[in-house]
């Protein structure tokens, strides 16, 4: 059951986090490049060196080369662009030559399809890293909710923090100012789960950049209150029994739907701002939504377009 009740009342406008900041997936990405720059310049340079008799500066010369290169065919996600690569490559090739040319050295460029698996393996021990330091905070919450007592408030104080919560208890959580949640992954940033009907209250939370921004499921009764679920692949899902009232919030410039409602899931929405997503704003997947042959071409048209656009499972 979806519930739009009229208002014409205006909307409170929510800006944007303020100041100049990197996403958690851009800040992970990061740790990439300097395991794949560290590692370039000193592991794989010496074993050049070593394995090949190569002089030291002429070997860090062409890591440095292949690492920049290597490094370039990705975007500021970790995503892997093929004209990027082959722009880059083509460069690297040609930056080479004419160090050879002017200096009679030779420049092993990239070093084969070895030298771009070492530096991936370089890359994603770092990353690794960088995610168990990213996602303390995360881990900390994790643990603060897990020992939280049935009904427990726990206010959340200003800042950006890198997230995957799962909320398994009736709890609220309330941000205190400005607190940005911040997708690690591509899974959901804020999961609600229940088979005992326990009640979950999110007030005023940001939530961006994850696969799913929140995803409840269960038999779980939710409310979310004045938050902004912006810039993920799904903003919410909310599906099986789940009962879900949705107030003043602004789900808006998702790659994909904006919110799914799935299963046996009853939703209430009032006073929300679902604009310029990529996908539909509410995608209906429910069965009480549909009725005869309706029900089987909805349902298998938007089951299989929102398929790829995030991971939905707890």
């Amino acid at each position: 059951m979806v519930e739009e009740p009229d208002n014409d009342e205006p909307q409170e406008e929510k800006g944007a986090p303020s100041g100049l900041y990197l996403t958690a997936r851009q800040k992970l990405h990061l740790w990439y490049v300097g395991g794949v720059v560290i590692g370039g310049l000193t592991v794989i340079t010496w074993a050049a060196h070593v394995l090949f008799e190569i002089p030291v500066s002429d070997a860090w010369i062409g890591e440095a080369i292949s690492a920049a290169a290597f490094i370039a065919c990705f975007d500021s996600y970790g995503n892997f662009k093929w004209v990027r690569a082959l722009i880059a490559i083509g460069l690297a090739v040609a930056v080479a030559s004419a160090f050879q040319r002017a200096t009679g050295e030779p420049v092993f460029v990239l070093g084969g399809v070895l030298g771009f698996i070492v530096y991936h393996i370089l890359g994603s021990l770092s990353k690794i890293i960088g995610k168990s330091v990213l996602s303390r905070w995360s881990r900390k919450l994790q643990a603060q909710i897990a020992k939280a007592s049935p009904g427990e408030t726990i206010v959340i104080q200003p800042g950006e923090y890198p997230s995957q919560l799962l909320i398994d208890k009736s709890v609220t959580l309330r941000a205190e100012g400005e607190v940005v949640l911040q997708g690690l992954s591509d899974k959901f940033i804020i999961g609600i789960k229940g088979e005992d009907s326990i009640k979950v209250t999110l007030e005023g939370f940001w939530i961006e950049d994850g696969g799913v921004g929140i995803l409840v499921g269960g038999r779980v009764h939710v409310t979310l209150v004045n938050n902004t679920v912006t810039g993920n692949r799904v903003g919410v899902i909310i599906k099986d029994s789940a009962y879900v009232l949705m107030d003043s919030n602004d789900c808006s410039d998702n790659e994909g739907d904006g919110i799914i409602l799935a299963g046996e899931s009853k939703t209430t929405l009032t006073k929300n701002q679902i604009t310029e997503n990529g996908g539909r704003g509410i995608a209906l997947l429910t069965m009480s939504c549909f009725s005869g042959m309706a029900i089987t071409r909805a349902s298998r048209a938007t089951r299989r377009s929102n398929a790829a656009q995030a991971d939905s499972s707890f």
